[in-house]
């Protein structure tokens, strides 16, 4: 093998070994903005669970405040009445209590 062709072969070598360095530079890029793309996934999925708790809790609320509203006037009637029972009208409980159980939320024992 002449010098030349050495020469001509390290330059070969030389070129496979920028291409694979330019390659793995892309490879990494790649890899690094997949990564920043799933954390910004994971950071706005926790984000829109957390707002969607909060509305489902204020939706509740919301729901909860006529009924409480409701059973502290009956609460207050109660103790101006003497003798009233805790049962509403034909010896039922207050309707109410319905909108409570349907959100699985019922009285204590």
């Amino acid at each position: 093998m002449t010098p030349e062709d050495r020469v001509e072969e390290h330059v070969d070598e030389a070129g496979e070994l920028e291409a694979a360095a330019k390659e793995r530079d892309e490879y990494l890029d790649a890899l690094q903005r997949l990564k920043a793309e799933f954390d910004n996934f994971r950071k706005r999925q926790a984000r829109d669970q957390q707002n969607l708790f909060a509305r489902a809790n204020e939706r509740l609320v919301k729901e909860l405040l006529p009924v409480v509203d409701d059973l502290e006037r009956t609460l207050e009637a109660a103790a101006r009445t003497e003798g009233s029972s805790r049962r509403g009208k034909n010896g039922r409980r207050d309707p109410s209590l319905a909108g409570l159980r349907g959100k699985r939320i019922d009285r204590r024992p």
